[in-house]
């Protein structure tokens, strides 16, 4: 686990040799001795990553890497809380479709709607509309402190790239 470059945790693990296999199969490695974790909000957006590899022997064969942070999210008889603290929501509504050119934009503009939303219009959530959204949408709304309400797809449990973390999408419907 990461924070930045700076290593919080490691682990490895040997995995068990197994045939091919028609679904994907989980591992879960442990990291213990953890400490100094802090939580994300809207203020301070701490962001942790992990990066998991794949090797037989010294042959690298994959890799990948995730961000994601904790947080804790819930409606109590006082509203909205973040992490213990009630956060009165303002927002909108986005469609990631651009005049002329559809959803075929650069991940720098996708990125900027998330920036105008935070800090232009002093939005604290952004409900998504019916499609996945831009993963640099996704991760600068991370990175601005920016809730996202994610909408699902017709007939999909998910807005997004199935696994994919963010700790700004905070409601599904």
């Amino acid at each position: 686990m990461l924070d930045g470059e700076r290593v919080l945790g490691k682990a490895s693990q040997p995995l068990p040799s197994l045939g091919p296999a028609s679904e994907p199969v989980a591992h879960t490695i442990q990291l213990e001795g953890l400490s100094g974790i802090k939580l994300w909000s809207l203020e301070d957006r701490n962001l942790y990553s992990t990066r998991v590899r794949l090797r037989r022997g010294t042959q690298l064969l994959d890799q990948d890497s995730r961000r994601f942070a904790f947080r804790e999210a819930q409606f109590t008889d006082h509203g909205f809380e973040l992490n213990g603290k009630v956060i009165k929501l303002r927002g909108l509504d986005r469609h990631q479709t651009f005049p002329f050119v559809g959803q075929a934009m650069p991940g720098r503009v996708q990125r900027r709607d998330a920036f105008i939303l935070r800090n232009q219009l002093k939005c604290n959530i952004v409900r998504t509309s019916h499609y996945p959204q831009s993963r640099h949408f996704l991760d600068a709304c991370d990175e601005v402190g920016l809730l996202v309400w994610k909408r699902s797809l017709a007939g999909s449990t998910s807005g997004t790239k199935p696994g994919r973390t963010s700790p700004s999408i905070t409601f599904g419907a």
